[in-house]
């Protein structure tokens, strides 16, 4: 299992080039567990300091984001 952080989690969403080879290669190949309410919590948190402009539509598609990512 591999638990992912917010901004490990939106550069996996979004293909950033900033995870390793290595980090997107074991995501890739994991079982996920990644809790919602808490990914959800930290991306509010990050808009809201205005750190992750544009992230609030993420926040509101993220379950079925996470289900399109085979992610529990």
């Amino acid at each position: 299992r591999v638990l992912l952080d917010t901004h490990t989690l939106l550069w996996w969403l979004d293909g950033d080039r900033r995870l390793s080879r290595r980090a997107r290669t074991v995501i890739a190949t994991a079982d996920h567990t990644v809790s919602q309410r808490r990914v959800r919590v930290g991306i509010s948190t990050k808009v809201r300091l205005g750190k992750l402009p544009g992230a609030i539509e993420v926040a509101a598609e993220l379950p079925a984001i996470l289900r399109q990512q085979n992610f529990e």
